[in-house]
C-alpha cells in the first residue's frame, strides 16, 4: 500500500496498524471501469498520541521509522533511536514484533518520490517529524525570580551528542531538545524557550507556570504535527486525483474507534 499510512496509523493494544484518524475516500473510475486515480478528505487526526501515546501503544509509525533510517539519510537532524525520545517510549513499546521499522522507511522514501516529493520537500517533511521529536524531550522548571518557568538548562557543550547515556540529566536532554528543535525550525533556542514559558496578548507580556509552559509546548508539536499531515494528504490527493469530468466514483467512509485514554482531549470527544 502507499506509505502515507506511516504519518496517520500506529499501534494500539488492539491492532498494530491502527488507522487514527477519519478519511472519506473517492476512488475514481474511468467508463471501462478501471481505476484511473483517488482522493482522500481527512478528519480529525487524533494529535493526542503525539505527545500522550496510551500505555502499550506507540506514536505514530514515521516517528520510529525516522528514528532507525535517520543516520543513514538526515544525519544531520540530531535524530536518535526512539529509546532515546520520552514520546515515543511513554508507552512502554517501541517496536512491533515481525515489523523492520528501518526496511519500512525505506519504502516510504520511494513511496514519496514515485508521488513526486522533491527532495528539499522529504527533507522538510522530516525535519518537521524531528522537531516534534525534539520539542517532547523539553521539560520546564521554576524560574530562578521565583515567577513563572523557565526550560530546564543542561551543561555547555552537551548540545550535539550523537549518544544518550546515564551520565546525561534530564537538564542537558532537556537543553539539546530545544536547541536541536530551534535550529530545525529556523528561530534562535532562547527565542523558542521564551516562546514556550511566555505568553503575548495585545502587547502584554505573562509568564507562564510549568504547567501551563508543558501545555504549550504539547499544543505546538501537536499543531505542527497536525499541520504536517494535512499537508501530506494534500501533496498525495495532487498526485493521485482524476480530474477528468467523465470519472464515476465509489466513496469510503473510514472513521476511526473511540477510545478512551488516561489523558483525553478534543479527538475523543467527536
Amino acid at each position: 500500500p502507499a506509505r502515507g499510512e506511516s504519518f496517520g496509523n500506529a499501534k494500539t493494544v488492539r491492532n498494530d496498524n491502527s488507522s487514527r484518524f477519519g478519511k472519506y475516500m473517492q476512488v475514481h473510475f474511468n467508463g471501462k471501469f478501471v481505476i484511473v486515480g483517488c482522493s482522500t478528505t481527512n478528519y480529525l487526526l487524533e494529535k493526542s498520541r503525539v505527545v500522550s501515546p496510551a500505555r502499550g501503544e506507540r506514536n505514530f509509525h514515521v516517528m520510529y521509522q525516522l528514528c532507525a533510517g535517520a543516520k543513514e539519510h538526515f544525519d544531520d537532524m540530531g535524530v536518535h533511536e526512539a529509546s532515546y525520545f520520552r514520546t515515543l517510549t511513554k508507552g512502554g513499546v517501541t517496536s512491533i514484533v515481525g515489523v523492520d521499522d528501518k526496511e519500512d522507511f525505506c519504502a516510504l522514501l520511494d513511496a514519496m518520490k514515485i508521488l513526486g516529493f522533491t527532495q528539499q520537500q522529504k527533507r522538510d517533511v522530516f525535519s518537521i517529524v524531528a522537531t516534534v521529536l525534539h520539542l517532547g524531550q523539553v521539560e520546564f522548571c521554576e524560574a530562578d525570580s521565583g515567577d513563572g518557568s523557565r526550560v530546564a538548562g543542561g551543561r555547555r557543550g552537551s548540545v550535539g551528542g550523537r549518544r544518550r547515556s546515564s551520565s546525561i540529566s534530564t537538564g542537558d536532554l532537556s537543553a539539546i531538545g530545544l536547541k536541536n528543535a530551534a535550529r530545525l525550525l529556523g528561530v534562535g533556542a532562547d527565542e523558542l524557550g521564551a516562546a514556550l514559558t511566555h505568553r503575548t496578548v495585545m502587547n502584554v507580556k505573562a509568564d507562564l507556570d510549568v504547567k501551563a509552559a508543558a501545555a504549550a509546548r504539547d499544543a505546538l508539536a501537536k499543531e505542527l504535527y497536525g499541520r504536517l499531515f494535512n499537508w501530506i494528504v494534500m501533496k498525495i490527493n495532487s498526485a493521485t486525483k482524476d480530474t477528468s469530468a467523465s470519472s464515476k466514483t465509489i466513496g469510503i467512509l473510514d472513521i476511526f474507534g473511540f477510545e478512551i485514554f488516561q489523558l483525553n482531549s478534543f479527538e475523543q470527544l467527536c
